[in-house]
């Protein structure tokens, strides 16, 4: 008897002790902050747990998440009330019941980068720290010191006149070749704007896509077709049978495939038709759109297109 009631002492001792073990607290939430401009407002949208503080227009706003539909939608509970709605890199901001232009993120831009327009013809060069503006044979160089960059604006003044260049991450025809550019780009220059386009083409390319369309005929849900660009004007991918690899090239105007060189595999008679429709038009590519849905758009011979998608 005496040494049951030593056990179930030792029980509760036991159960006693774990009840007063602390569990140890989670990681907090890491906060984020992304930079919107929304029309000539920015903002700086700061995102910690189910709630986002929002700075840039008086005292900072804090907002809670709410349900949607899609994307991430946060409300403030104080008056005036604020709505904020994001969905990839836009989004939707409402202030006091007013929406404001669509908002967009601002990235900062590569170190180096070029643009150029037409009618007149004019560039710009952007270095590192240092600005060169060339228009109509005139150019003007701009050193590091003179150099402000924020964001996706970079301004620079100098003894023969200041440079205020915007660029915007939204794709750009050039509107005399026809080839896009990730970049379209605003400059003032001595009171002048000049518009055009810039960033490099490559950059609108690269990565993976999966082939959704030949010539306007869907490609079956079950076949694979994708093509992939990488660095190095490398491209590879898969044309519903086999594999296939090799070069392209990008010049000022064109977009243009060299040998591809295949597996040799069989597969089914659909699928093989399928893939030699779309290997004569790679063959034959010479340019290269972004459409309205981000989609890519390979421009063959006589009119024929591949489609594809991120």
């Amino acid at each position: 008897m005496r040494a049951l009631a030593v056990a179930v002492i030792g029980v509760v001792l036991i159960v006693t002790g774990c009840s007063r073990q602390q569990v140890a607290p989670g990681p907090e939430p890491v906060a984020e902050t992304t930079r919107y401009v929304c029309g000539d407002q920015q903002f700086l949208v700061t995102t910690e747990g189910d709630r986002i503080t929002i700075e840039g227009a008086g005292e900072p706003v804090v907002l809670q998440a709410e349900p949607a539909a899609s994307g991430a939608r946060y409300r403030s509970a104080d008056e005036p009330a604020w709505m904020f709605w994001s969905r990839g890199d836009r989004a939707i901001i409402e202030q006091a019941g007013r929406r404001l232009p669509e908002c967009r993120v601002v990235e900062d831009l590569p170190s180096s980068l070029r643009a150029s327009g037409n009618e007149p013809f004019w560039n710009l060069t952007l270095d590192g720290g240092e600005l060169v503006f060339r228009i109509l044979g005139e150019e003007e160089t701009y050193r590091s010191g003179d150099v402000e960059r924020d964001g996706e604006r970079v301004r620079a003044a100098g003894t023969q006149g200041s440079v205020d260049a915007r660029f915007e991450r939204r794709v750009c025809e050039d509107n005399m070749t026809g080839m896009p550019h990730p970049y379209r780009v605003s400059v003032n220059f001595r009171g002048q704007e000049y518009l055009g386009c810039g960033g490099d083409p490559r950059s609108l390319l690269q990565g993976q896509w999966r082939v959704t369309a030949v010539d306007a005929s869907a490609v079956p849900d079950d076949i694979s077709a994708d093509i992939r660009f990488d660095d190095g004007d490398r491209v590879s991918g898969r044309a519903a049978c086999n594999s296939f690899r090799g070069s392209f090239e990008l010049t000022g105007e064109t977009l243009r495939f060299g040998p591809l060189a295949t597996t040799m595999m069989a597969c089914e008679p659909e699928v093989m038709r399928l893939e030699s429709r779309l290997m004569n038009v790679l063959e034959t590519v010479h340019r290269f759109a972004i459409g309205e849905d981000g989609e890519l758009l390979l421009h063959g011979a006589d009119g024929l297109t591949v489609e594809a998608v991120r």
